[in-house]
């Protein structure tokens, strides 16, 4: 079961403090709250964060702490945002762990979300996507859908890329395990039908799912998830239409595929349809010793 956030109440993790702080957003509608057409938002902060925020810890101009009352301007300025999304649902929620895909690099770097409202027409509101990579300051704004992924979770079905000969397939398997790193996503351990691989870097994996798994599919901001059911592939598989030039560009070790779905709302003669990997996700929740895989002077798997 799928449980909606409330985006009127939450926490805001203030980063030169290390803490979260609670809050709650209010619209006029208590006795408690002024009729002025404003948002009210209501913070339940303890002492050591009051004082943090308030720079009393601080000694020296250059300490962090210093510059607490701005992490306090954020914090209201994201509890604001959160309250402008209302009616909107995205992808990923506010502040949420994301894999993002760095064309640079060619990896998966560890990131959070911040959203943001955005009105394409008068009147058609959609959801922006921006997000903070791990150990960077800059904020990437207007993340295409096709450059980002929830992190891999142990007992997720994956396939796994393993170059052999002259080229390199595909494999199913399933997350064992992960080994993690400071800014780029875990390397993966894999169960295969054969054999365990213990070490498999987060760019050569990517999500599976089964002909006859029940997942659901990605219809906008405004319709939100849909439940539907995974075909039998006809054919090779095919990745799709990159969303951006900083996408991920078509090559063999390509982390979407087109996957085959059919709508469960769909009930006389249904026509499967061909989704984008990244716009689906699982409708519910649901060996031995790994040995070291070999790997080229590239770093990908071999057989």
């Amino acid at each position: 079961m799928r449980f909606r956030r409330d985006p009127r109440r939450g926490r805001y993790w203030l980063r030169d403090i290390h803490k979260y702080a609670n809050f709650e957003i209010q619209e006029g509608q208590s006795d408690q709250v002024n009729k002025d057409n404003k948002i009210h938002i209501i913070w339940d902060l303890d002492h050591d964060i009051k004082a943090s925020t308030r720079g009393e810890e601080a000694s020296d101009e250059s300490n962090p702490m210093a510059e607490g009352g701005e992490n306090m301007t954020v914090a209201l300025s994201t509890a604001e945002t959160n309250a402008s999304l209302s009616g909107l649902i995205p992808v990923y929620p506010q502040d949420a762990a994301v894999q993002y895909f760095s064309t640079t690099h060619k990896c998966w770097l560890i990131a959070w979300t911040h959203l943001t409202p955005h009105s394409d027409e008068p009147g058609v509101r959609s959801v922006c996507y921006n997000i903070h990579v791990a150990l960077q300051s800059s904020e990437r704004k207007n993340v295409p859908l096709d450059m980002l992924r929830h992190p891999l979770e142990v007992g997720e079905k994956v396939e796994v890329y393993i170059k052999s000969g002259g080229g390199g397939v595909w494999a199913p398997g399933v997350v064992d395990g992960q080994t993690k790193k400071a800014k780029m996503a875990p390397d993966y351990k894999v169960k295969l039908l054969d054999k365990t691989l213990a070490r498999v870097p987060a760019v050569q994996v990517r999500r599976h799912f089964s002909p006859g798994d029940s997942v659901e599919i990605y219809r906008g901001s405004v319709q939100g998830w849909v439940p539907a059911t995974v075909q039998e592939s006809l054919g090779k598989a095919q990745c799709p239409t990159p969303l951006s030039q900083n996408s991920p560009q078509p090559t063999e070790i390509h982390p979407w595929v087109m996957v085959p779905v059919v709508e469960t709302m769909q009930c006389d003669n249904p026509v499967p349809e061909d989704v984008p990997l990244y716009l689906l996700r699982q409708s519910s929740g649901g060996g031995g010793v790994g040995e070291e895989p070999d790997l080229d002077k590239e770093g990908l798997l071999t057989v």
